[in-house]
């Protein structure tokens, strides 16, 4: 176990993950745990881009075809 000084800005960091060792290195031995979350995050960001495809246009983007007109 690392010591780490009180003053130190990672210290409490550092702290939480060698009080979940075994959860933070299961994806070692357990190999049904992805070693990263990547697959998760392309996830979500597929449903928030649709998301924002999906809104009507704002007012300020009524404004610039408003101008567009004339």
């Amino acid at each position: 176990m690392v010591k780490v000084k009180r003053r130190d800005p990672a210290a409490p960091f550092i702290r939480r993950l060698q009080g979940q060792r075994e959860q933070v290195l299961r994806f070692m031995t357990d190999f049904g745990v992805p070693f990263d979350n990547n697959g998760s995050e392309r996830d979500i960001r597929m449903v928030k881009l649709q998301g924002r495809r999906a809104r009507p246009p704002s007012k300020a983007g009524d404004s610039q075809s408003s101008l567009a007109k004339l």
